[in-house]
């Protein structure tokens, strides 16, 4: 449970954000189960995966992201809420907007792994599947307890994605020059592993979100840690 925050006056203003809060939990508890349903494609042989369950999780996804969405604008519009339960709202469009685009990630992820000829053992996808999937444990643990020190460690992490990526790329490249024949099969795994790639660099924005709502640290721009309050909610 997101430990609740000091209660306001009118009642339905403090549900209409438990709302908001379940709504964005119930988007990252679906990414870390698309996920899961990757995970054996890119660790196993032989791959399979149920392309059919990953749409309808990615659309799944997508209505919470319009119901965050909806939430946020009838908060702002009729609550006209300030100060912390401002930068909350504010937070919530910023990381939905991430998820939703992780579940489009993981959906090209899916079809991706359908156009495999050859499975991806040996080429470091399995360290970089667990790594992102490790950034995004980190996440779900950072929105539901609402604690900052998981998010500095999901933000942490980066660097630890980025070197499975350019390991597996490394591989790759090998791959494609020794055996030319295999440089379709191996132009679907790059474009699979730039996605999961991305993937962390989402989780990673949603990290920087989380620690700039909760502390007011600025992790991307940390020079603009001193600038006023409103001029931090502008920065990118």
């Amino acid at each position: 449970m997101i430990p609740r925050p000091q209660s306001h006056i009118v009642r339905s203003f403090d549900e209409a954000l438990e709302q908001m809060d379940a709504l964005l939990l119930a988007m990252v508890d679906g990414l870390v189960a698309q996920l899961d349903l990757i995970g054996p494609a890119l660790l196993k042989s032989p791959w399979r995966i149920n392309l059919d369950e990953i749409v309808a999780a990615c659309q799944a996804n997508r209505d919470l992201f319009q119901q965050v969405e909806g939430s946020c604008s009838r908060l702002i519009a009729l609550k006209q809420p300030m100060a912390d339960d401002l930068r909350r709202v504010i937070t919530a469009i910023n990381v939905a907007n991430d998820m939703e685009r992780m579940g489009d990630l993981l959906k090209n992820i899916g079809r991706r792994v359908q156009s495999l000829v050859r499975a991806p053992e040996g080429l470091g996808f399995a360290e970089l599947y667990l790594a992102v999937v490790g950034i995004q444990g980190l996440i779900q643990k950072a929105l539901s307890t609402r604690k900052a020190e998981w998010a500095l460690q999901a933000w942490s992490q980066e660097e630890q994605v980025d070197a499975a990526y350019e390991a597996v790329l490394t591989h790759l490249t090998r791959r494609m020059g020794q055996s030319p024949d295999d440089v379709t099969n191996c132009t679907h795994l790059l474009l699979l592993a730039k996605d999961l790639e991305r993937m962390a660099d989402h989780a990673v924005l949603i990290a920087d979100s989380v620690v700039r709502q909760l502390t007011g640290k600025n992790l991307k721009h940390p020079a603009n840690d001193n600038a006023p309050t409103t001029e931090r909610l502008l920065l990118p």
